[in-house]
């Protein structure tokens, strides 16, 4: 599905469906983007998790996460949902049952390479700061907005190696106000939220976004084929709007392996 027929569509969030051939089964759980411990989601994650532990005895399985790997999860349940969201719950979950993880998408620093021949890098460079932005301070308190900004820029210089193009804090702030015309900063906080996510049309960063979330579907695909042909029991949590889009792929996957 693409993200214009997305956009015609209705659904509930969290949206989650689960599949199987025969006794092989594949659970998604398209989930809300959330630090909030009290968000009723993470207690559905737990169920959807444990009825996928009981159809598949903990066999063969394999937990599909969003994004980049995460460190090693040392802290309690409410510390890890308010430092890395649903990601680190799930994490945390796959874990204790000694469940292998994997991250689907291709490094971040390809993605930029392959973002940067239809767009200039220091536009690039900023859909994935302004991204982390967006991330961070959702559900978070904020005490600190410019610690918030370095992090972000911190995350961009670790993972995209660009000697020509600057990530610093004043630079992603000068890119901001030539896009929007106003400064980056929570007065203005409608453009941080609404400018990494590829369903809006109000600046070429959401064309940015729309094209990684083209080519991050595409890769996570390819890669639930792969695993589910090697015969891999599939627990997969990522965001809703992916599990929207992806499914009509993923149903004519299961269905060919059949």
């Amino acid at each position: 599905m693409t993200v214009e027929e997305y956009n015609k569509t209705r659904h509930k969030t969290p949206y989650v469906f689960s599949l199987n051939s025969g006794k092989q089964f594949l659970f998604y759980f398209g989930c809300e983007h959330t630090r909030d411990s009290q968000n009723e989601q993470f207690s559905r994650i737990e169920s959807f998790w444990s009825d996928f532990l009981n159809k598949t005895n903990k066999q063969n399985c394999l937990v599909f996460i969003e994004s980049v790997p995460l460190p090693k999860i040392t802290e309690g349940q409410e510390e890890i949902i308010k430092e890395y969201g649903e990601r680190g719950f799930m994490v945390w979950l796959a874990e204790k049952e000694k469940i292998p993880l994997h991250h689907p998408e291709i490094p971040i620093g390809e993605e930029a390479e392959m973002l940067a021949k239809s767009f200039p890098e220091k536009l690039v460079i900023y859909f994935y700061f302004i991204r982390s932005v967006q991330s961070w301070i959702k559900g978070n308190a904020l005490d600190d907005f410019e610690a918030v900004l370095e992090r972000a820029a911190n995350a961009c210089r670790q993972r995209i190696s660009w000697e020509d193009v600057s990530c610093s804090v004043e630079d992603m702030k000068k890119i901001h106000g030539e896009i929007f015309g106003e400064s980056l900063s929570l007065k203005n906080r409608k453009n941080i939220d609404r400018a990494p996510v590829p369903i809006y049309h109000d600046s070429v960063i959401n064309e940015i976004a729309r094209k990684s979330s083209y080519i991050r579907n595409v890769r996570v695909l390819e890669e639930i084929e792969k695993f589910w042909g090697e015969g891999k029991n599939l627990f997969i949590l990522y965001g809703a709007s992916h599990a929207v889009m992806q499914e009509r792929a993923v149903r004519s996957i299961i269905g060919n392996s059949v």
